[in-house]
């Protein structure tokens, strides 16, 4: 059997108001045209990828390679806004996309930033029933080790049902999930013919005609979209199947919550969403959390998380079966982490009254810092000792942690010793095999930027020796012809005095022939004029007719 394993790191923790700061201040350094056009503002596990990839074949639209930027959330403490806006250097007029999942939790005052800067942003939704998404959140964490979690045969004392319960339950699993909880933060900000709602099921059932949605909402031509392998599925994930405890949690905390998401798109986009809980169970036993030691019970039903004393406990169960508000009586949260604010508040008798939007932006803020302590290893950047590591390997380059530095080496130089650190191997292996940066992302950029080069230099030496062998091909053309048209010149010179030749012949035979006939003229008005030569002639015709006559009655 397999089983997850979770661990918590350590990593930079700021406060909203820091938060805030650095956003307002990297946006005043940049203009609207600078930033994505649209975000495909989704939680994970809903089709983000699938129609990132979709859209990046599309012609007139630019999404960076990377697809999860994921600026705004957590990547502005470890980079710079440049380089952000310098990853749509390559966009050329085209739309600017940016597919970052996690962009669902942003606090309000983000939200409100991005408004002001990028006031006409649009963003593509994507919904999914919310248990099939946190189950499915649940087993890519673990295939990824998103949050520590990983799949391992060697702590069997930490099942998989209690590993996926404690995710299940956590305040990034309901929070990143809740549609009706973001969308409200985004519409207060943007309105809402710049939303566009598109369903998972849709996906598979007619992806053209998805792709052909999301085309007219951004306004590009569907005739510019590749629609070849759109019925690929991709990112699929490691297949655990739910046992019937985290069934039944999904259920408890996913019923009500998938009914409130129905009457919000209903009454916020006019949008039926179909009932994924067809045969709702009113009387669902409530799923029992373990008791705290401060003698408080906690339970799940209803959508919410529930906390009472222990003495109360019976009391709970009877309203809940009863279907009566326990709000009055009990402590409620949507979230794990606001109720267990509440329990330690009653406990010591603390009154510390706060607005619902000060509570979710400090729920927020918690979660925005526990996914910034994962940032780093989703970069893939690990440290074992003082030993530099190989973290990752891109277009010929092993990226190495130096020093606290991120140092590409191109892998054709071999072995390297990198313990003169990063400026004496720049010295002597010079800009183009070695990059120094302050992160992989960094790194990444840098190197693409040396290979872009590269590949415009090798081509343009390729397209020289094309021209090259084209104006070889065209000089051997026009020698051909040259030495054709010199034949030509020769063969037509020869022509020319064989011409004059005939007609110096033809008009010597013409003055020949002119005499000649002179000649007879004469002779004939010689006889003509002579009377003697008329008697001949007439005696001549005489004798012919005797002759005829004679002739002509011997063959009778």
């Amino acid at each position: 059997m397999m089983h997850a394993v979770g661990v918590r790191g350590e990593g930079p923790c700021f406060s909203l108001d820091e938060y805030i700061g650095r956003i307002t201040a990297d946006l005043s350094m940049v203009a609207s045209g600078d930033l994505p056009d649209f975000f495909i503002l989704s939680p994970p596990r809903t089709g983000t990828t699938w129609l990132a990839n979709a859209l990046k074949k599309h012609r007139d639209v630019y999404i960076p390679p990377e697809k999860e930027l994921r600026y705004f959330d957590v990547g502005w403490r470890f980079g710079s806004i440049h380089y952000y806006t310098g990853r749509y250097a390559r966009s050329n007029g085209r739309l600017k996309g940016d597919a970052s999942p996690t962009y669902v939790l942003l606090p309000q005052g983000i939200i409100r930033l991005l408004r002001q800067t990028k006031p006409d942003l649009k963003c593509i939704v994507i919904l999914r029933d919310l248990d099939d998404r946190a189950w499915s959140n649940f087993r890519h964490s673990c295939e990824i080790g998103e949050f520590g979690f990983r799949l391992s045969e060697s702590h069997p004392q930490q099942s998989l049902d209690e590993a996926a319960c404690r995710y299940l339950m956590s305040d990034y699993c309901t929070s990143v999930g809740d549609y009706k909880e973001y969308l409200t933060r985004w519409t207060r900000h943007y309105p809402l013919n710049q939303f566009l709602i598109l369903r998972l099921q849709d996906i598979a059932s007619d992806p053209k005609g998805v792709i052909a949605r999301a085309c007219a909402f951004l306004g590009v031509s569907t005739y510019g979209c590749v629609t070849d392998g759109l019925s690929e599925k991709i990112n699929m994930g490691v297949r655990i199947p739910a046992s019937k405890l985290v069934n039944g949690l999904l259920r408890v905390l996913y019923q009500a919550r998938h009914a409130e998401q129905r009457s919000f798109f209903h009454e916020t986009f006019g949008m039926e969403v179909p009932d994924h809980f067809p045969v709702p169970d009113p009387v669902e036993t409530p799923f029992e959390l373990v008791n705290r030691a401060d003698g408080y019970k906690t339970i799940i039903w209803n959508g919410c998380f529930v906390s009472c004393w222990q003495e109360e406990f019976p009391e709970l169960l009877r309203m809940v079966r009863e279907q009566k508000d326990v709000r009055a009586t009990c402590l409620t949260s949507r979230h794990l982490s606001e109720l267990e604010r509440q329990i330690e508040d009653q406990k010591w008798g603390r009154s510390d009254p706060r607005a619902d939007q000060q509570l979710e932006d400090e729920r927020l803020t918690r979660v925005l810092n526990l996914l910034a302590q994962d940032y780093p290893r989703s970069c893939e950047i690990k440290v074992h000792g003082s030993k530099p590591t190989i973290v990752r390997e891109h277009k010929g380059f092993n990226l190495v942690l130096v020093e606290n530095l991120v140092v590409g080496l191109r892998q054709s130089r071999g072995s390297v010793d990198l313990r003169d650190g990063p400026e004496h191997l720049l010295a002597k292996y010079g800009a183009r095999d070695v990059i120094v940066a302050g992160s992989v992302a960094e790194a990444i950029y840098a190197i693409d930027v040396i290979e872009d080069r590269e590949t415009c230099i090798e081509e343009c030496r390729e397209a020289q020796l094309r021209l090259g062998a084209a104006l070889q091909s065209v000089q051997e053309q026009v020698e051909r012809l040259t030495v054709r048209h010199e034949s030509v010149v020769v063969h037509g010179a020869e022509l020319d005095r064989r011409m004059a030749e005939l007609r110096a012949q033809s008009d010597e035979a013409q003055l020949r022939l002119g005499a000649a006939l002179q000649s007879v003229q004469e002779q004939v008005e010689q006889i003509v004029n002579n009377p003697f030569a008329r008697i001949g002639r007439l005696v001549y015709r005489s004798l012919r007719s005797i002759y005829r006559f004679v002739f002509g009655i011997k063959r009778s």
